[in-house]
């Protein structure tokens, strides 16, 4: 479980975004859960005039900044903060938005320059080990490469990215996290104040058997003769996965024999939802109907909610405190690194 910030700034949502791998997700904690939870919900963002992506819209020290970064970003930004989504609700403020971004991107510039001048021993094994871990979060290679290439990226620009990520996180954690100092006693208050995002609901892990109800006046009696046999058959032992493999007119779970994963209350239709929640792991219910036709269901793992211990979250706290309080501090560093550089703005 992940407790999630109150109240985090735009400003800093953004600088999390950049430093999220372009290719893999960002995990979640508990802390970005509470926020999000508030504002996520779906928003479209307005159109507006199209922009050539290759025009240059900034400069910093030489390097120049292109409306298709501003585009990328803005993206990764929604994508990972959907409560950005609600800032933009009309053509000026998706181009005050744009413009924000735009800020962004010159703050990453300028930090990926100064962290180039840092010194860390192992990069290339650090990268390497990046690599590897966004590359296991995909099912498969084609899955991994197709993502890789619809943000234009190959590998080799993607471990150029990676290293840059790393480069920048190195650096604001020497400058700016290094000295931060959380008191337990400021950790415990965090935890007895919000305990109620630290409530992990009872959850549900199972696999079914789906058998539809055809149309036609037989069409009951036949689905029920089917499921009455397969639910013999379960009984006795047979394995329930490859029953539900060749049986199951689930078209979604039944290639993986029935698993329907991990659940809490309210994600499954009524009467499925309370046949299964009455079940102990490892057994069977009896014949369910629903809207989808007659159903045989299997526990295979019952969690009881769980209220996550102090000594469970204190890590996590101290580490989402810490960021908070690099938040208050971020940009006044970038600030002083854009005083000393020369920024052009050439964004219209």
């Amino acid at each position: 479980m992940k407790y999630a910030g109150f109240g985090a700034s735009v400003f800093f949502f953004m600088m999390l975004s950049f430093l999220c791998s372009p290719i893999a997700p960002c995990s979640v904690s508990h802390a970005q859960e509470a926020a999000a939870e508030q504002a996520a919900a779906p928003h479209e963002t307005p159109a507006s005039a199209p922009v050539d992506p290759q025009t240059v819209v900034a400069r910093v020290n030489g390097v120049s900044v292109r409306e298709a970064d501003i585009l990328e970003m803005l993206n990764i930004a929604i994508s990972k903060t959907p409560q950005i989504a609600f800032l933009i609700t009309n053509d000026e403020e998706l181009k005050s938005f744009k413009r924000e971004v735009l800020d962004q991107l010159v703050a990453r510039e300028l930090l990926s320059q100064e962290s180039a001048k840092l010194e860390i021993p192992g990069m290339a094994k650090l990268v390497d080990e990046k690599y590897a871990s966004v590359k296991a979060s995909f099912p498969d290679e084609a899955t991994f490469k197709a993502a890789i290439s619809e943000r234009n990226f190959t590998e080799e620009l993607l471990k150029k990215d990676i290293e840059k990520t790393i480069r920048i996180q190195r650096l604001l954690d020497e400058k700016l996290k290094k000295g931060v100092q959380i008191p337990e006693e400021e950790i415990k208050s965090f935890y007895d104040g919000n305990k109620d995002k630290f409530t992990e609901p009872e959850s549900m892990r199972a696999r079914h058997i789906l058998v539809r109800i055809e149309d036609g006046q037989d069409g009951e009696k036949k689905a029920t003769e089917k499921i009455e046999g397969l639910l013999k058959r379960a009984k006795a032992g047979e394995d329930f996965a490859a029953l539900a493999k060749d049986n199951s007119d689930d078209v979604i779970s039944g290639p993986n024999g029935g698993d329907l994963g991990s659940f809490t209350r309210g994600r499954m239709a009524e009467s499925f939802e309370k046949a299964v929640f009455a079940l102990k792991s490892g057994e069977i219910s009896g014949i369910v109907k629903t809207t989808f036709g007659l159903h045989i269901i299997k526990c295979e793992e019952y969690k009881p909610e769980k209220v996550v211990s102090f000594d469970e979250a204190k890590a996590e706290i101290k580490d989402y405190l810490e960021n908070t309080a690099v938040e208050g501090k971020i940009e006044g560093y970038i600030n002083s690194l854009r005083t000393a550089a020369k920024v052009e703005i050439l964004l219209k």
